[in-house]
């Protein structure tokens, strides 16, 4: 994501307006929350808000950079296999 919270949500909100069935949030509870309400605000239906993966990668409780990386690929190649199966 950005370096500030405003230009997160401006991201995740031209984002949600793909095709894109996989978007990838990093954030606090609190953070995804309050984006989650101004996606909202902005004409994102509530159903549509599953696209978003937030925190994104998988719970392995990573905790350096690189078994971070490897939750976030570890999610992207879950979810491409759920949605060839039609699971997504």
């Amino acid at each position: 994501m950005t370096p500030g919270h405003q230009a997160d949500r401006s991201v995740l909100l031209q984002a949600m307006r793909t095709e894109a069935t996989y978007i990838g949030c990093i954030g606090s509870r609190k953070k995804i929350a309050a984006t989650n309400a101004f996606l909202m605000e902005n004409g994102i239906p509530k159903e549509a808000l599953t696209r978003i993966h937030a925190p994104i990668g998988l719970p392995i409780q990573a905790e350096t950079p690189a078994e971070i990386a490897i939750s976030v690929a570890a999610e992207l190649i879950l979810h491409r296999a759920r949605h060839s199966k039609g699971e997504v």
